[in-house]
């Protein structure tokens, strides 16, 4: 019974002490074993032969980068070049542009004009006996212009003094005429000419109004006799310029018409230069014919005349 007791308790222990070392091998296996799948949960997989240049399929992202990333998406879109060039060419387009243009002509004057019997032949080789001739003459040509669209006016003022002898006598003869001017011109053709600029022409119409003031004296007699005339012609026609924009360009316009007058044409040819971004020299030369006719004896004017001569003048842009 004894040895029974005493060995007992050694059986015990051993199997307590067996139990315990399994159970042991059986954590640190089982913690071996979940190591072992955390790594391969967090460790990116090895790239397969040949691809070892071949990106991550985890990028973890820097807070820096996640801030140009955002930044780059809720970017306003850049605008395209051009897009923008088109629709400031266009704001341009549809801008109102203006110029003035003063200038000097210098015309002789042929041509034929009475006043009821006062008859005065200038520059005729019928002419009998001319003492002096004046003409003083201011032009001033504005526009307004939007797109192929042009409004323009123009006023000339010209003034005539001469002696003539005729078979009334010998007479003083004077005459006072203002022209004003209103017309449109549309641009219908813009030809690029290559290295010689581009070619612009437009036809043009309008009205033009002539208020003429005649006064003829007899020396003899001492008699007077004036008056004044109004009448109004419609025209046609058109113009053009050839050459760079910003450079030196060939102008040109001619137009005729009727209506009060009988008759009237108008020519310009000459050369435009821009020198700056808002203005250019003029210079050239102008024709303008008018012949007109109305009233019967005392009352009747005859102005069958013809200014040409050369011009100069600057344009003003703004």
């Amino acid at each position: 019974m004894l040895l029974f007791a005493i060995a007992e308790p050694e059986r015990a222990r051993a199997r307590v002490f067996a139990l315990g070392r399994l159970l042991s091998n059986a954590l640190g296996a089982g913690a071996a074993l979940l190591g072992a799948c955390a790594c391969a949960t967090s460790s990116p997989p090895r790239p397969s032969h040949g691809a070892a240049e071949s990106a991550p399929l985890f990028d973890f992202a820097s807070p820096r980068r996640v801030a140009d990333i955002a930044r780059t998406e809720t970017a306003p879109p850049q605008e395209v070049p051009l897009a923008a060039s088109a629709t400031d060419a266009l704001a341009a387009d549809d801008a109102w542009r203006f110029e003035l243009r003063p200038y000097l002509w210098v015309p002789q004057v042929e041509g034929k004009v009475a006043r009821g019997a006062g008859v005065s032949d200038f520059g005729s080789s019928g002419a009998s006996g001319p003492v002096d001739t004046l003409v003083n003459t201011l032009v001033i040509h504005g526009e307004a212009k939007v797109g192929p669209i042009s409004l323009f006016g123009e006023l000339d003022f010209l003034r005539l003094e001469r002696d003539v002898s005729s078979s009334a006598g010998s007479l003083e003869i004077e005459f006072s005429q203002t022209i004003l001017e209103l017309g449109q011109a549309y641009e219908i053709v813009r030809e690029d000419l290559g290295a010689l600029g581009t070619l612009g022409v437009e036809p043009l119409g309008g009205v033009r109004a002539h208020f003429l003031r005649a006064r003829v004296r007899e020396r003899s007699t001492g008699d007077r006799l004036s008056g004044t005339e109004s009448w109004a012609d419609l025209f046609l026609g058109a113009r053009f310029r050839a050459g760079a924009t910003d450079g030196l360009g060939l102008i040109g316009r001619f137009d005729a018409g009727a209506g009060g007058a009988d008759a009237t044409w108008n020519a310009v040819t000459g050369m435009d230069w821009p020198f700056s971004s808002f203005a250019s020299l003029n210079a050239g030369y102008r024709w303008l014919s008018i012949d007109y006719d109305s009233g019967t004896g005392s009352q009747r004017l005859v102005y069958d005349i013809r200014f040409d001569g050369p011009f100069f003048g600057v344009s003003f842009r703004f």
